[in-house]
């Protein structure tokens, strides 16, 4: 994967309430790139590799316990959000 393609790609953020979450395993079994795992010994899901969520919201949508929030990361760089900033036909000067 190219840099560009790498900034392109949008990062997610995985939260588990562990509190309502009662470790049935639904959200670890949909995931398509394994972000979630059982945490053991209390048999609490947990976010264990958040870096490879795509967030295609499976685990969220289907948590019997609403206890899984994805959501999208706000990681736009201070140079990304210049270069939006400037007008369409303009050149940003560094």
């Amino acid at each position: 994967m190219s840099d560009k393609e790498q900034k392109k790609k949008k990062a997610f953020t995985v939260t588990v309430d562990r509190k309502r979450c009662k470790g049935c395993g639904i959200c670890i079994a949909l995931c398509p790139t394994d972000v979630l795992e059982m945490e053991h010994p209390e048999m609490k899901c947990r976010a264990a590799r958040v870096e490879a969520c795509i967030g295609c919201l499976m685990c969220e949508m289907h948590c019997p316990d609403f206890a899984i929030v994805s959501a999208p990361k706000e990681t736009e760089s201070a140079e990304e959000a210049d270069d939006a900033a400037v007008p369409a036909g303009r050149k940003r000067v560094p």
